[in-house]
């Protein structure tokens, strides 16, 4: 996908998203993990609605 006005170019954001993935995906601890199944997806979308403000 393209992002106007990027810094990056495409082969650059392409590499940067696939390890982006790969790091978010392969940790089990990952809070948006839900196939773990460490933390529950109800209390994910409460964290995810919530303000700390």
């Amino acid at each position: 996908k393209d992002v106007s006005g990027g810094d990056l170019g495409p082969t650059m954001e392409c590499i940067i998203g696939d390890q982006f993935r790969r790091l978010m995906f392969g940790d089990r601890f990952f809070y948006q993990n839900e196939e773990t199944g460490f933390i529950k997806v109800f209390f994910i979308n409460h964290l995810l609605l919530s303000s700390f403000t």
